[in-house]
């Protein structure tokens, strides 16, 4: 059943419908309204916790109304994302401007180290050519061109993927709002994002003013940071493979607010000159599900040359509940640092939530 989030303070009824809208989950057909105990509620139309409130299930009034109405879906414009099949060939009940719908399951491969998301059905609308070991591994222009892209705009930040090659997790929400609102103005300072894929995380970083240096090794990933780049009117520059590089240039005060490396992070280092360059860091980002736990060392070693007074390094895992404080523990001992926060972004499985660590060094 979907559920319905009961918030306290009035000046977060807001923030949340905001933020329900932005992932397409907000239920237009219920009000806002207030319970017997004084709080605000706000409905969703999903089953799956995204925000950090209480909440409750609830059956909707209105479920007689729209019975061939899909009960979950997620709208990416044009794209609308189901997570079980239609039960019927009415598309009446297709937002305005949605033109193509899929249905998608997680990514249940743990070698899929790209996170193409092979489990994506298509059922209306042109979702451009099937997918080549020579599309997916080495893209030209022109395949960027003829394949179907969609977008989402979340906390005001515009992002886009090509849905046959990369995925997206609208349950992330939370943790770009949590960057944006806690972070605070990082002009002047770099911002390492070891698996930036799309901009999921590095688009926040950037809009505080801080310079990215990211990695990914999926060339759609890339592309689509590089067009939300565009779109936002920074100025970015793309490492390919076998490229020379100077990291003289990664000025924090400079033109170039991005700097994107399609290939592997293990490259990282010495890309960066490893203890030659001195750079500002002021995060480092460990973005990869399930575990970021390969780039533990590398993010260690950005900490250590850093010539920021603090260094904030973010790792990404999915934890059993019974297991998150003393990974958390774990991690801040591998990385010599201090854990300041642990944040539960969302639920992965039963008992298994994305967690976030802070760890200062």
């Amino acid at each position: 059943m979907p559920l319905r989030y009961l918030i306290d303070d009035a000046h977060a009824v807001k923030q949340a419908k905001s933020a329900l809208e932005a992932a397409g989950l907000f239920n237009k057909l219920e009000k806002i309204h207030k319970n017997d105990h004084g709080q605000f509620v706000v409905s969703s139309t999903s089953d799956t916790p995204i925000l950090d409130f209480p909440y409750e299930e609830y059956t909707t009034k209105n479920s007689d109304i729209t019975p061939k109405m899909p009960k979950k879906y997620a709208v990416y414009p044009p794209m609308v994302l189901l997570s079980h099949p239609l039960e019927s060939d009415d598309l009446s009940w297709l937002p305005s401007g949605c033109t193509h719908v899929a249905i998608n399951q997680p990514i249940d491969d743990e070698n899929n180290a790209i996170r193409r998301p092979t489990n994506l059905k298509p059922l209306v609308g042109d979702f451009g050519p099937e997918p080549t070991p020579q599309t997916i591994e080495n893209p030209t222009s022109d395949d960027f061109n003829r394949a179907f892209w969609c977008s989402a705009t979340q906390n005001q930040i515009w992002q886009t993927w090509a849905p046959r090659h990369t995925m997206f997790s609208r349950g992330n929400i939370t943790e770009k709002a949590r960057i944006l609102h806690q972070f605070g103005d990082l002009s002047g300072t770099v911002v390492v994002d070891l698996y930036c894929g799309i901009g999921y995380f590095s688009l926040s970083y950037l809009r505080l003013g801080a310079t990215i240096i990211g990695w990914d090794i999926n060339p759609w990933s890339i592309e689509g940071f590089r067009r939300a780049l565009e779109n936002a009117n920074y100025t970015y520059k793309v490492i390919y493979p076998g490229d020379p590089f100077d990291a003289s240039e990664i000025d924090p005060h400079g033109t170039i607010r991005a700097f994107l490396f399609l290939e592997s992070n293990e490259h990282c280092l010495q890309r960066l000159g490893t203890g030659n360059a001195k750079l500002p860091i002021s995060h480092v980002n460990l973005g990869l599900l399930p575990s970021s736990k390969p780039s533990w060392p590398i993010a260690h070693q950005l900490a250590l040359n850093s010539t920021s007074n603090t260094t904030n390094i973010h790792v990404h895992e999915n934890v059993h509940k019974d297991d998150i404080e003393s990974l958390g523990q774990s991690a801040a001992k591998s990385l010599a640092g201090a854990l300041t926060q642990t944040t539960k972004v969302k639920t992965f499985a039963p008992d298994v939530w994305h967690v976030v660590y802070d760890i200062s060094r």
